[in-house]
Order: structure tokens, then C-alpha cells, then sequence
């Protein structure tokens, strides 16, 4: 359904690209600045972890919620093998954040099956898919990413071919920076790790104008507790 999509939006790009991208389409010489029959076509994910957990009964990280995402990466790999010989286009799967789409598609299987019935992320006030890949960050003698979380990302790297974005939670770790950009070096040459982002949740008290690490109900400093906003960049996907 993706691939016939993606398929319509480039027959369309192709009959009107001139129209809608005037700037894009222009060209000099005969050479066009974007050639859109070379161009990828990407298909993302949304809700991956939510359908392991729900087939499986098992966490995140068990073993055969693992193997289910697995088995579902090599399918899809063998799918883009398919259609991308069948359209002749450059078909990649990617795990990007999408925040319209994530929200979204929850939105429509609540409607549509009810809210007992969907397993989601978030709350049943702003439920939604997840989007990206997260990592954990454990401190010990220095800061470091579970051996097992990075082989889990091994075995599903087939979801990254057209491009990743790995989250990597601080929580309220403390971290000097020297720390981070070693345990940066060490994930880009050993790992494997081609795009990945470091994230802090926090908490900001408009009464006292404090800020705190983390999540929290109640202001550590005046006590109030409307006057609370959490920041979050990847909040809901």
C-alpha cells in the first residue's frame, strides 16, 4: 500500500513537478537540478514496538519481541527488493520521528476499533505510534549503552536502509561533556551507529523560574504544581 502510494506521488510529481516546483525543476544546459527519477522513494515505520508487544505478550526487550521485529525486518527488505525491481525506483525503509504521523495513525485505530482494543504509547489523552529508536543511558565508571540494546539494533538494522535516527535518553544522569564525546567516538567507530542524538527531558516552573532534570508533578522549589511545563523534543513518537 506504501510502495503503491509512493508510486502515485511520483506519477503526479512527474506530470505537475513544474507546476508545483518551479525552482526544483528548472534546469541550465539541459542538466534539470532535481531529477526526480532518481530520486528515493522512503517508506517509514510507525508502531513497530507497539505490534511486537501485542503479538508476543512479552516486553520491549524479550527475546522473541525481538525476533518478531526481526522477522518482520527481513520481510520488509524482501518487499523493497520486490517493488523496487517492479517500479524501477530506489525503495528504502527509514526509522525517522514523524509527529503528524505518529499521533495520527493512533487516532485512527482508536476511532475505528476502540481504545480497549489498540495498544498505544503515551496516555489516552494524546495517544500515539512510536516513530524512533531509543537507547538507554547507564552510567557505571563512565557512560555506556547496554551490550544487549546495541545488539538489538544489529539484528534490525535492515529498518535503517534509507536512513535512522537513534535516540539516546539521558534521564537524569549526570554526564561531563568529555564523557559524552568519548562515548560518541566509541559508538560511530564501533557500533555501528550512523545518526543518533542525545536527549534530556526537563521541567521548568514558570513561578520560580527553576528548571529540574526530568519529569515532575510538584515544583521542588515553590511547591506549585500548575505552573509546571515539561520540555521534551521527541514527546509523542
Amino acid at each position: 500500500l506504501a510502495a503503491r502510494a509512493l508510486r502515485i506521488k511520483y506519477s503526479v510529481l512527474k506530470q505537475h513537478g513544474k507546476n508545483v516546483l518551479p525552482f526544483m525543476m528548472q534546469s541550465s544546459n539541459g542538466d534539470t537540478y532535481f531529477r526526480l527519477e532518481t530520486c528515493s522513494s522512503l517508506i517509514s515505520f510507525a508502531g513497530l514496538w507497539e505490534a511486537g508487544i501485542t503479538f508476543c505478550e512479552k516486553d520491549l526487550h524479550h527475546e522473541e519481541t525481538v525476533k518478531f521485529a526481526e522477522e518482520i525486518s527481513k520481510n520488509v527488505w524482501a518487499l523493497k527488493q520486490k517493488f523496487g525491481k517492479k517500479h524501477g525506483k530506489r525503495l528504502f525503509p527509514i526509522i525517522l520521528r514523524s509527529l503528524e504521523a505518529s499521533e495520527r495513525l493512533a487516532q485512527l485505530d482508536i476511532e475505528k476499533y476502540g481504545i480497549a482494543q489498540v495498544r498505544f504509547s503515551g496516555t489516552r489523552e494524546k495517544p500515539f505510534y512510536s516513530t524512533t529508536k531509543r537507547l538507554n543511558l547507564a552510567i557505571g565508571n563512565f557512560p555506556y549503552i547496554s551490550t544487549e540494546s546495541l545488539e538489538v539494533e544489529q539484528k534490525l538494522k535492515d529498518f535503517n536502509a534509507g536512513g535512522s535516527l537513534h535516540i539516546i535518553e539521558m534521564a537524569n544522569n549526570e554526564c561531563k561533556p568529555e564523557e559524552l564525546m568519548r562515548l560518541t567516538e566509541h559508538l560511530i567507530k564501533n557500533q555501528g551507529l550512523e545518526f543518533f542524538t542525545y536527549n534530556r527531558i526537563n521541567t521548568y516552573c514558570d513561578n520560580c523560574r527553576k528548571s529540574w532534570l526530568g519529569v515532575l508533578h510538584k515544583c521542588p522549589s515553590c511547591g506549585s504544581m500548575s505552573t509546571l511545563t515539561t520540555f521534551d523534543r521527541f514527546a509523542s513518537t
